[in-house]
């Protein structure tokens, strides 16, 4: 098996959220594939917060599918930034919690097949945050804190979607990482 040889690239679409490339490649001698799009985002973290044996979750509204999702908090990584600051920052503007020694426990290529935008997945304790701080006014979340001992019947069932979420926490309790 061979790497695909990059014969063209061309942004077709760039905004501060995220950029499309038009690519050509040839996959094989003679084989070439030119209407192949990529799709680059920022690097972003999602966090695994505890408290008291409870997981910090965020239950959104996802435009892109139209439907709710409950998920771990999670977001882009400004530049010059570390997964763990902007893990903090997230765990902090989505849910009002304090994050506790966070580290990085993985690294995530989500949808590798068309989009460049790597996932670190970050656990911590967490604590309530007692003085007022910044949210972002764009999202809407709804905070509830989930038994650690329910999330493996919630993926079992299906009630935790989101890709990365599910393979975060299905991590996190596979390895017994104690967040």
């Amino acid at each position: 098996m061979q790497k695909w040889q990059l014969r063209s690239s061309r942004v077709v679409l760039s905004n501060q959220w995220l950029s499309v490339e038009q690519r050509e490649y040839e996959i094989a001698p003679g084989k070439v594939v030119s209407d192949y799009f990529v799709v680059r985002r920022a690097p972003f973290a999602m966090v695994v917060a505890e408290v008291d044996a409870r997981i910090v979750m965020v239950n959104q509204y996802r435009p892109a599918t139209d439907e709710f999702y409950t998920s771990l908090p999670a977001g882009y990584i400004d530049k010059g930034e570390r997964p763990v600051d902007a893990a903090a920052r997230e765990l902090l503007e989505e849910t009002r919690y304090l994050a506790i020694n966070p580290q990085v426990i993985a690294v995530f290529d989500p949808v590798p097949g068309y989009l460049d935008s790597r996932c670190y997945i970050v656990s911590c304790r967490a604590t309530p945050a007692h003085e007022a701080c910044c949210s972002d006014e764009t999202e809407v979340v709804e905070v509830e804190l989930v038994p650690k001992s329910m999330i493996p019947q919630l993926l079992a069932q299906n009630e935790i979607r989101e890709m990365q979420a599910a393979a975060a926490l299905g991590l996190v309790l596979s390895r017994q990482f104690s967040v």
